[in-house]
């Protein structure tokens, strides 16, 4: 048995922090896995793991390993499943996760193009938040989410960027009436947040007021869609990505309220598995999102 073998071995043992864990995504016995941490160890004469409750705890000996090695056995594995990616039947069935608003505004041409190659795609639509549990559970596959993690099995890019913009439909902006658009004159708005953090709200009132007092919202919805829906129906003002209400804006039925000179950021990050990478289907569906990304 090759050295690589050991080392991929080990590389995700020490990312699950188990035995267990390492066994179900590499396809092995706890038994084989055992057997090859232990040849490692007698190789480097170290140990590697101790065990605990939970799993197993790495030695400092493993730290400064996994440290050393994870990168070019990751590298190694991108590389081998490039190159079955052109040969090899990709077909079967991947996991995505993603914001129903996003997939339907930029991702649909991307999962009709892999439907071609007979990848079946079970996707979710769900809250960042949710979706980002998913991935670091190893529901997923792939995700499509706001927030990052610092699992070492979980890899990621910057999928896209975009404006966060305060909007309102052009009543609201006509009873504003020229005064400045600040908390205090926003205030005499009813204030529509999508989840009930208030994420973008808050980011918005942070980086472009200064403040972090936001009034209560009138209504809270774990829906993008339907706070957009509301935005045209005259409801209130809220803080949304701008590719949302691109054409509202464009056509005049939404309007932007306030207009900084450095707008807010909102980035979309792509998420994967970093073992079911080792899947060529799920190697090329990535590749294939962030392509699409480019465009963009």
């Amino acid at each position: 048995m090759s050295y690589f073998t050991f080392i991929r071995t080990f590389v995700a043992v020490y990312r699950c922090g188990s035995y267990n864990k390492a066994s179900n995504q590499l396809g092995l016995s706890q038994p084989a896995i055992s057997k090859q941490i232990a040849a490692l160890e007698q190789q480097l004469n170290k140990k590697l793991f101790e065990r605990n409750g939970r799993g197993v705890k790495p030695t400092i000996v493993a730290d400064e390993l996994a440290s050393s090695l994870s990168y070019h056995v990751d590298s190694i594995e991108v590389i081998f499943n490039q190159s079955r990616t052109v040969t090899d039947d990709v077909a079967g069935t991947i996991h995505i996760a993603g914001p129903k608003e996003f997939i339907n505004a930029k991702m649909i041409p991307v999962f009709a193009s892999l439907a071609t190659h007979d990848i079946k795609t079970v996707l979710q639509v769900n809250t960042p938040q949710k979706m980002f549990k998913l991935i670091c559970n190893n529901s997923l596959d792939l995700a499509v989410t706001e927030y990052l993690s610092d699992k070492k099995d979980i890899g990621y890019r910057v999928l896209y960027n975009d404006d966060l913009v305060l909007v309102a439909s052009p009543a609201w902006a006509d009873k504003l009436n020229g005064e400045p658009v600040i908390p205090q004159t926003l205030s005499q708005i009813p204030l529509l947040v999508y989840e009930e953090a208030f994420n973008y709200i808050h980011q918005y009132y942070l980086e472009v007021f200064n403040e972090d007092s936001v009034n209560r919202p009138i209504i809270t919805v774990e829906d993008l869609s339907i706070i957009h829906g509301l935005l045209c129906e005259g409801t209130g003002y809220s803080v949304l990505p701008k590719y949302l209400v691109a054409d509202d804006l464009a056509s005049g039925k939404l309007v932007q309220l306030h207009q900084p000179e450095k707008p807010p950021q909102h980035t979309l990050y792509l998420l994967w598995n970093k073992f079911s990478m080792r899947k060529s289907r799920n190697l090329f569906t990535r590749e294939a999102i962030l392509k699409a990304a480019e465009k963009w």
